[in-house]
């Protein structure tokens, strides 16, 4: 009943403005335009958000095996249209690398991600970016060899803002590593 009172409403007040339903102005053409352009924007953005993800999960899959949980939309309207680009938030993901890492891939388009498991042969120069992942709660970290510099940068892992819980481990650390 309400869906058919907002829908009659102002089918009733555009009929009594302009005579009849299909006679349409430039205003309420432009009007009508914007709007859809409005929706159409929102789900073109939401496209674009789950391809980023899934462009990010890819490069990190040269590196070794990836392992991801996804929170799926309530609507599901868009997959039904796009097809698998859109395929929910990424909110754990799980990287073991058989490889060294040198740089990270830009991980601005995982922002969502509230859990990261993190299994590296070494340290990549450019992990300082995890501290712009605002979601990011509990972070591990296993490392499975170290050098010098590595240990010096290990520090840095302490001073990530937003963790609750960090956990930091390999075979070669030891107490005076921290």
């Amino acid at each position: 009943l309400c869906i058919v009172a907002l829908v009659a409403l102002p089918c009733e007040l555009w009929i009594r403005r302009n005579g009849r339903l299909f006679r349409f102005g430039i205003r309420s053409m432009l009007v009508a335009t914007a709007l859809l352009a409005v929706v159409m924007g929102l789900g073109v953005r939401e496209v674009h958000r789950c391809y980023r993800q899934q462009q990010v999960l890819q490069e990190f899959a040269q590196f070794g095996s990836v392992a991801t949980r996804r929170q799926l939309q309530a609507y599901d309207w868009l997959r039904s249209l796009f097809g698998e680009y859109t395929h929910g938030t990424v909110e754990y993901l799980e990287v073991k690398a058989t490889r060294p890492i040198n740089r990270l891939p830009d991980l601005r388009a995982l922002a969502e991600v509230e859990r990261m498991r993190l299994e590296l042969p070494n340290i990549p120069e450019n992990f300082e970016q995890l501290a712009e992942l605002a979601a990011l709660e509990d972070l591990d970290v296993r490392l499975t060899s170290i050098n010098a510099v590595d240990r010096e940068r290990l520090t840095a892992f302490t001073e990530l803002p937003h963790l609750s819980v960090l956990g930091l481990d390999g075979d070669p650390f030891d107490d005076d590593c921290l």
